[in-house]
């Protein structure tokens, strides 16, 4: 086995292990294989992140159309009542938070200019 002493290919590990794992890892006695398998595992978190974020966006879509069938006339208000039944204060300040709550893309209502 062997061992990764480099310190800019450590701090690599270290940045691939984070974003797999969600904390960075002990960098005593890493290996060639640790290495490989971090990048492994980072590679299925990835995938893993990308279908939960499409699962969000149709399930979202889904509760707009509902809304909007409800009566809420259009996207934007259909959008608005959903963000003022979270009952969170920042859900109504900050798209990007309702983004995140809702489980959806960051930037996801940037290109419907929804504030």
């Amino acid at each position: 086995m062997t061992q990764i002493t480099d310190s800019m290919e450590l701090s690599v590990y270290s940045d691939i292990y984070k974003s797999a794992h969600g904390f960075r890892p002990s960098l005593k006695n890493v290996t060639q294989e640790d290495f490989d398998r971090a990048v492994a595992d980072s590679q299925e978190t990835a995938a893993r992140e990308k279908a939960e974020k499409q699962e969000a966006v149709v399930k979202f879509e889904d509760t707009v159309a509902e809304i909007m069938e409800s009566g809420a006339g259009d996207y934007e208000t259909a959008v608005r009542w959903l963000r003022e039944a979270e009952e969170d204060e920042y859900a109504l300040r900050d798209i990007e938070y309702f983004e995140w709550s809702q489980g959806l893309p960051y930037g996801y209502f940037k290109p419907l200019e929804i504030n």
